[in-house]
């Protein structure tokens, strides 16, 4: 279980560079897996309109309503 570890932020731009970091740290599969699709595509994804900054997740697997990311994190898949 991953523990989330809080700050206090005293304006949104330090809260925003805390959430990019702690996202950059727990997702290192998906962040090397774009670097390297962005020598292929445009973007380095497929849906480049719907990208956001730092980079999207990449999605090993689903199987109904969840889906599980490369670096090992589960979710729930309200979209799909």
């Amino acid at each position: 279980m991953t523990t989330l570890r809080t700050t206090r932020n005293i304006s949104i731009t330090s809260a925003l560079e805390d959430a990019r970091a702690r996202y950059v740290e727990w997702n290192p599969k998906s962040h090397i897996l774009h670097k390297s699709a962005t020598d292929v595509m445009p973007g380095g994804n497929t849906r480049s309109v719907l990208f956001h900054a730092p980079f999207p997740l990449t999605i090993r697997r689903g199987q109904g309503c969840r889906i599980e990311d490369v670096d090992g994190h589960d979710y729930i898949n309200f979209l799909g």
